[in-house]
């Protein structure tokens, strides 16, 4: 049986929607953070996605949003 995938932020199991929208990123860190060479994983549900966008939007200098 496949493993269902879970939201990182919520904990929540993936809906249909979810699926669909596949707003799941992984990404290694590289030279300059003190995250130098970790690998940065998310899977995010839609609803986390959105909160998560809002406050990354908000503390950021430029909208993160493009037309």
């Amino acid at each position: 049986m496949k493993k269902r995938k879970r939201c990182t932020m919520c904990g929540k199991e993936f809906e249909l929607h979810d699926n669909f929208a596949n707003l799941c990123f992984e990404k290694q860190i590289g030279y300059g953070s003190v995250h130098d060479g970790e690998i940065l994983k998310l899977n995010l549900c839609c609803e986390c996605f959105d909160r998560l966008t809002e406050i990354l939007n908000l503390i950021c200098q430029e909208n993160i949003f493009r037309d």
